[in-house]
């Protein structure tokens, strides 16, 4: 079945290098690989194969979440020498004065502790000390247990607790509580970390002169969109289409990823009143058959651990 290969992070060089990021190098690798062992194609002639459910097995293109400046820095070259385009899906409360925080905790976590495992311990310290009736040695053995997020095998045991702690424990409000606190107990300046983290507009326009695809990745990013209702999910991704275009100038926006790779049947219901064709998820998780709003991607680091392993 034809798939996306999905990126976030990037480093530009050893010292910046944080948990999940690669290089340009690896990028190019990666695409020397697709290009060998795939059909590696261009964003629009995906899209357009997709729409009509005509894509080849073997075909494959190269997808970007979450609007990212080291995407448009690092990777952006590499695409232009290779002269393939690609999908940009990108979530839209980054252009407003109240951005979803998701990205700045990832940043404080990876870049603010000598190791993630640094940043985990602190955390869940915190969070025992801000609500006590949580025990995170139960949720441990709860996790390992089970086969939570076992689907995406380059999360570590404390990645998996860390997810499990923040989307099916915490309410929102609580886990943006504990990491306000953190942020404010490391003198965190999250002005400073957004003009870094996240692209301008004028970098979103120049991807699309430059061919690629600009798509929908919801307007806050909820890391649980599908336990949303219809209403919050089509408000969540109508305000993400309209900004969207507004910010891309283009006229129509008919592809997407599901954040954190979640959906449900209401989802899927939304996006296609939104006139959205094709939808990513985030794994490659087996499907009985081709569903177009529900691609399979495998991630960036699985793909380089395969390649590393031959």
């Amino acid at each position: 079945m034809a798939f996306g290969v999905m990126f976030h992070h990037f480093h530009d060089s050893i010292e910046n290098k944080v948990q999940g990021s690669i290089s340009a190098d690896d990028l190019n690798d990666i695409i020397f690989f697709l290009k060998k062992n795939y059909r590696l194609i261009n964003a629009s002639d995906f899209l357009t194969k997709a729409s009509q459910g005509c894509l080849e097995s073997d075909e494959v293109c190269l997808t970007f979440d979450d609007g990212l400046r080291c995407q448009y820095e690092f990777a952006m070259p590499v695409l232009k020498y290779h002269r393939i385009s690609a999908f940009f899906f990108i979530y839209t409360s980054i252009f407003t004065d109240t951005p979803d925080y998701l990205e700045v905790y990832r940043w404080f976590r990876t870049r603010n502790f000598q190791h993630i495992d640094e940043f985990y311990s602190a955390f869940f310290n915190r969070l025992t000390r801000h609500k006590s009736t949580i025990d995170v040695e139960v949720v441990h053995k709860l996790v390992v247990d089970s086969d939570y997020l076992s689907h995406s095998p380059f999360y570590s045991t404390s990645d998996r607790i860390f997810r499990f702690l923040r989307d099916q424990v915490l309410t929102r409000q609580e886990y943006d509580r504990v990491m306000h606190l953190m942020l404010a107990e490391a003198d965190c300046d999250c002005s400073d970390i957004q003009e870094k983290l996240w692209m301008k507009e004028e970098n979103v326009v120049d991807l699309v002169s430059n061919h690629h695809i600009v798509g929908l990745h919801s307007h806050n990013h909820p890391t649980q969109i599908h336990k949303l209702s219809r209403a919050e999910q089509k408000k969540e991704f109508l305000e993400n289409h309209r900004i969207l275009k507004k910010v891309a100038g283009v006229k129509e926006i008919n592809s997407m990823s599901h954040p954190c790779g979640n959906c449900n049947a209401q989802t899927l219901k939304v996006l296609d009143e939104l006139g959205v064709t094709v939808g990513f998820m985030a794994t490659m998780a087996e499907q009985q058959c081709f569903n177009r709003l529900k691609i399979p991607r495998i991630d960036h680091s699985v793909l380089l651990n395969e390649m590393r392993s031959l």
